[in-house]
């Protein structure tokens, strides 16, 4: 709860991880340094910068700019998901979807708001990003069921028989 409520109060201990993020964050300004060229994370100033911190070593490579298009990526996979959950004919599989989505969405809003500072560090990977066995084997297997229900119920398919039809 300190370290939240004033983390740079004492950087030595419990604020380090959150600290070394914003730093991480703000170095990379506008465009950033380059792929392979983040110093807090390849200097390990950025602890757990593979997983938990994944998006501050990465705005620190990208910048601002792919910190932007990457949320455009996760709002559109969400977005995506929600479109097919309306669509849906049973709302059994619509219940499902909106929960996947919902899943993806926390994920992301409780990774990024940990490495802004905005939210206490909790060690949620970011999805689809993290080096992670058990979080990538679920996101993964969540993306296999919505192509499961999709497939299923001939959402976003396209007739292949279009020509027989005129």
């Amino acid at each position: 709860i300190e370290a939240f409520i004033n983390p740079t109060s004492n950087t030595q201990d419990i604020g380090f991880n959150v600290n070394q993020a914003r730093i991480a964050i703000g170095s990379g300004q506008i465009f950033g340094k380059g792929f392979g060229n983040g110093t807090q994370s390849k200097r390990d100033f950025l602890p757990e910068h593979q997983t938990d911190f994944i998006f501050a070593s990465f705005a620190e490579e990208f910048g601002l700019l792919g910190s932007i298009f990457l949320l455009i990526l996760y709002g559109f996979i969400i977005v995506r998901i929600l479109i097919a959950a309306i669509s849906s004919r049973d709302i059994f599989n619509s219940m499902i979807l909106v929960g996947i989505a919902m899943k993806i969405l926390f994920e992301v809003f409780i990774n990024i708001g940990t490495n802004l500072g905005v939210i206490p560090a909790t060690g949620i990977p970011l999805p689809l990003m993290s080096a992670g066995g058990t979080i990538t084997i679920m996101t993964l297997f969540s993306l296999g069921i919505i192509q499961s229900i999709m497939n299923s119920e001939n959402i976003y398919k396209k007739d292949d028989n279009i020509i027989d039809n005129y």
